[in-house]
């Protein structure tokens, strides 16, 4: 049968004697990875939610595909790598907009492939992904099948040799067909391909290269960037070194994207990170053997207005200029008004030692910013009728000493006269206690340091205040801050600081000497509502976000929450309040070891602004940065009604 005759036979549904020809068992080889589907608006929607994850066990990658699969996600991008002996499995979700059928397969025989590939073209699907690669001696392969609502005419071939997908490059190029995967691997000493083509109605511009050098790649890469866009890179080694090929596709939206090849498991996390803050979504992703280690490659595709937001790059500078001006080792800030995110960044690292850039999602220390959340929470509990802010503290608590004559609203507003920090750190404050009442005790001995209603600023106050809070509901603080706020508003990070750091826990520095230098985490339990808690940039301007829109409190009790009780101070129930350019602004800062913390609202613009960094000596200031920016915005906003 000759091409012409397979390419014929493809479009009756008969080109599977041809492909059968082409499967064999092939002699160990790298691996391989392609790109997902064809580049049509439900494959490549202007945002979309997706997720990715790399270098699994193949237990561990088939009950994080389940869940996926459940949540109503689709494999989009199949890796699955053998260097260095270690099986290990990646992949590219997307949310399955459309709803269509789809089947993700790995650890075929070519027979196994070629059966699988039949029955899926007999359903009415049509092959996106393909790879191969080899485990205990045995080349495997998998693929991803998309049904083919489309009906667009397709075509797949496997080990061909170099002059071979030349000549089926020229004639499927001809017919209209266009590539959305190249494979290339070594087999023995020789190289052979695999593709997989498509022919739809979208008939984009399309170039393909492939054998190239990383000097020719770039060449190419620089040619295309400004009017074409990448679908799939793949890098591999053959005879004569590493060589790189890849898939650009007309841009005709103009949408952003990035592509990078050559990282390291470091450095493709880094950029995983940063570009996720930045609005893109992963949509090509391969590791491949190089004669230096394993590498990383991506292609990252615009996912959301970030990238063209007009005050990015000035955000940027401001930031950029407070970390560089007193070396910052990480800032962290996200922005949002009317409930979209606008901005979301990390500057620096989470982790110097490490090279872990800082990211949004990376958890950092509140300080005293936990005072406000603390106020929050205060008055959902007075919204839910549990407590009043003009109920006495001993009503609540009976055991209190009775100098101790202030009211809830009094705590919460800093006008309890509770004391502050003796001239050192407090005894007690190297214990863990799992209840505010227990540290609590630790000091409510000590005589007030004024007449309640008189504003005096207090740490301590806010432990006895949420000891109170506990009486109330009949849970330890944690779990009480978990039951109002974290899981009724899905705001997974914010919570009570423990001693052991999470996996995404930014470390802690001081500035000593003219450098940075890691401190270890002190205990904090004892102060949990008044600067014990923790959260990354996102989730705390989320928790903005749902104060601003009324989803936590209604508009009664914000307003309440955010207005002092007398003129003695601009502190109200846990949050500083003043006016900016006419606006009413409520703001919290946060200082304590290894971190400065701020948190900004403007509540008339509903514009929120978080700024968190993992140090907290060395001249730089959080406050400094969120009123820079909020000034920025405002100016921005005035011009943007």
């Amino acid at each position: 049968m000759t091409l012409q005759q397979a390419r014929s036979a493809a479009k009756r549904g008969t080109i599977v004697a041809v492909i059968g020809a082409l499967v064999a068992l092939l002699a160990p080889s790298g691996p391989a990875v392609a790109h997902p589907t064809i580049p049509a608006p439900v494959f490549d929607p202007q945002t979309v939610s997706w997720a990715s994850v790399r270098d699994m066990t193949g237990a561990k990658f088939s009950n994080y595909f389940q869940k996926r699969v459940d949540q109503g996600y689709m494999v989009t991008d199949l890796e699955v790598d053998v260097i260095g002996g270690e099986y290990r499995v990646g992949a590219v979700f997307q949310f399955n907009t459309d709803g269509r059928g789809w089947r993700s397969l790995r650890n075929l025989t070519s027979s196994g492939f070629h059966n699988e590939w039949l029955k899926a073209r007999d359903e009415g699907m049509r092959l996106v992904d393909q790879e191969t690669y080899v485990h205990n001696g045995k080349r495997l392969w998998a693929g991803v099948f998309v049904q083919n609502r489309e009906g667009y005419d397709w075509a797949s071939y496997r080990n061909v040799s170099s002059t071979e997908f030349s000549e089926r490059f020229k004639n499927y190029r001809d017919d209209g067909f266009m590539p959305l995967d190249i494979e290339a691997y070594k087999v023995g000493n020789k190289m052979r391909y695999a593709a997989v083509w498509v022919n739809s109605s979208l008939n984009p511009d399309w170039k393909l290269w492939r054998n190239l050098t990383s000097a020719q790649f770039q060449g190419k890469f620089a040619q295309y960037k400004s009017r074409f866009r990448m679908i799939d890179v793949e890098s591999y080694q053959t005879p004569s070194g590493q060589r790189n090929a890849g898939i650009w596709i007309g841009n005709t939206d103009g949408r952003k994207w990035i592509e990078l090849r050559n990282l390291t498991a470091k450095g493709f996390a880094n950029r995983w990170n940063r570009y996720l803050d930045e609005g893109y979504r992963l949509i090509d992703f391969e590791k491949y053997s190089t004669s230096s280690g394993a590498r990383y490659a991506g292609i990252w595709r615009q996912n959301s207005d970030r990238p063209d937001w007009e005050l990015r790059k000035a955000v940027n500078a401001r930031i950029t200029d407070e970390k560089e001006s007193f070396d910052v080792p990480g800032m962290a800030v996200v922005i949002a008004r009317n409930g979209e995110i606008l901005y979301r960044r990390g500057f620096g690292h989470a982790n110097v030692e490490g090279n872990t850039w800082m990211d949004s999602r990376h958890v950092q220390r509140l300080a005293s910013v936990a005072k406000a959340v603390a106020g929050v929470m205060t008055m959902r509990m007075v919204q839910d009728g549990e407590v009043s802010l003009s109920v006495p503290t001993a009503s609540l608590i009976p055991e209190i000493p009775s100098h101790h004559t202030h009211t809830i609203g009094q705590l919460v507003s800093n006008r309890g006269c509770v004391r502050h920090y003796p001239d050192g750190d407090d005894s007690f404050a190297s214990e863990t206690y799992t209840t505010a009442l227990s540290a609590a005790k630790e000091f409510w001995d000590d005589p007030l340091v004024c007449t309640p209603n008189q504003y005096y600023y207090s740490t301590h106050g806010y432990t006895i205040l949420c000891a109170a809070l506990e009486q109330v509901s009949g849970v330890a603080v944690g779990q009480l801050m978990k039951q109002k706020l974290m899981d009724p508003f899905s705001l997974g990070t914010l919570a009570p600081e423990t001693s052991t750091a999470k996996a995404r826990t930014a470390k802690l520095y001081t500035f000593s000497d003219g450098k940075n230098e890691e401190v270890s985490r002190d205990e904090v339990s004892w102060k949990t509502c008044g600067g014990g808690m923790w959260s990354s940039a996102l989730d705390l301007t989320q928790f903005g976000i749902k104060l601003v829109d009324g989803e936590i409190l209604n508009a009664s009790n914000l307003q309440l929450m955010w207005t002092p009780p007398n003129g003695a101070s601009n502190y109200a129930y846990g949050w500083n309040t003043e006016q900016e350019a006419g606006r009413s602004v409520a703001s919290r800062t946060g200082s304590w070891r290894g971190a400065r913390s701020y948190l900004r609202i403007y509540q008339d613009d509903e514009l929120v602004i978080s700024v968190l960094t993992n140090r907290k000596n060395g001249g730089h200031s959080a406050i400094k940065v969120g009123k820079d920016i909020g000034t920025l915005l405002l100016d921005w906003i005035d011009g943007n009604p």
